[in-house]
């Protein structure tokens, strides 16, 4: 089996079916790559759409989960099954290009791949497809060399969407999706990319992303998904501690961007109802120590300054993040002057 194609599943019966279509419009037999579809627990007809695909499709597996997962554990437990030597994650309310999974497995075959990048289309709502360019194509190289090409712009890889994989490689640095992260992406872009031995990014469009605007990622923000944004400042502050030594001008660009999500995170939380806030402030306890860095203070500040109206409702609830902080700095100063 060459290729697992890994579908987490939840409310797409509008886009499913196009999605599956364009995974059969290719150019390799069905027999040399696999689709799993991960069903989390849907409401809608994805689940009756899915099985009518299996009474055509050999290579289309259905997993049901007995209880929603979210879309990182569904993925992870795709992998687990998967018998293909390559991995390409799929939305289901995306779609790929026709004939493109032959070229692809080749590209990777042909280098040695850890990781192919390629570009993708992106789909408004008016169903207007724009090419959204990211680089120029690269010879094998190791992937780190290709985020220093990217300087600024390395967050708009951040798409696994628009990835290959080989699954031997991602068992290898021990790479997963965290349990209920809405955004997992871009720290899983991040790291499989940083530690590819051989990647190569290419300039064929294999790959549309269509804008969702009922998706996890476009809707309302809540506390489960504050507690996500948090998880990605902090895995991005791991990550760039992780790096530091061998590459300290690529960790100290993570960094600022963990404390970019760090500043979105705090200016969120003005839109809290009262019990979302209670479970936001267990976990912003946790980022004390990221608020240490004068970058995060001083963002933190001027957020306030623009919301002064609403800043009482703000200064109560983050109090024990001030006191902790000031005593930790406190601490500091005494253990440098003994």
């Amino acid at each position: 089996m060459q290729l697992s194609i890994i579908l987490p599943c939840y409310n797409v019966e509008q886009y499913i079916a196009e999605c599956l279509d364009s995974l059969y419009m290719q150019d390799i037999p069905e027999s040399e790559y696999e689709i799993i579809c991960i069903n989390d627990c849907s409401p809608d007809r994805t689940r009756d759409i899915i099985i009518q695909y299996q009474t055509k499709h050999a290579n289309l597996s259905l997993i049901e989960n007995a209880v929603n997962k979210h879309q990182g554990i569904s993925r992870n437990i795709g992998f687990d099954a998967a018998k293909g030597k390559y991995i390409w994650f799929v939305d289901p309310d995306d779609y790929i290009e026709h004939n493109i999974i032959g070229t692809l497995i080749s590209e990777c075959e042909d280098n040695n791949l850890d990781v192919l990048n390629f570009e993708l289309y992106k789909v408004d709502l008016e169903l207007n497809i724009i090419k959204n360019k990211l680089a120029n194509p690269t010879e094998v190289i190791p992937g780190k060399n290709f985020i220093h090409q990217l300087g600024a712009d390395w967050q708009l890889n951040g798409s696994v969407g628009r990835k290959v994989f080989l699954k031997s490689f991602l068992i290898e640095i021990q790479l997963y999706f965290k349990v209920g992260n809405y955004l997992q992406d871009q720290i899983y872009s991040l790291r499989s990319v940083y530690y590819a031995k051989r990647f190569r990014h290419c300039d064929k469009y294999c790959y549309y992303y269509r804008f969702n605007p009922t998706s996890t990622v476009n809707t309302r923000m809540t506390a489960t998904k504050y507690l996500s944004v948090y998880t990605l400042a902090s895995d991005l502050s791991q990550f760039s501690e992780e790096i530091k030594a061998n590459d300290p001008q690529l960790s100290t660009t993570v960094y600022q961007a963990a404390l970019w999500y760090f500043n979105f995170v705090i200016k969120q939380f003005f839109y809290f109802k009262a019990f979302e806030r209670e479970i936001a402030m267990h976990y912003l306890n946790n980022m004390a120590p990221i608020l240490l860095h004068e970058n995060a203070i001083n963002g933190w500040k001027l957020m306030l300054l623009r919301h002064l109206k609403e800043a009482h409702t703000l200064l109560y609830p983050i109090a024990p993040i001030l006191i902790y902080t000031r005593a930790y700095k406190r601490n500091l100063r005494n253990k440098h002057s003994s």
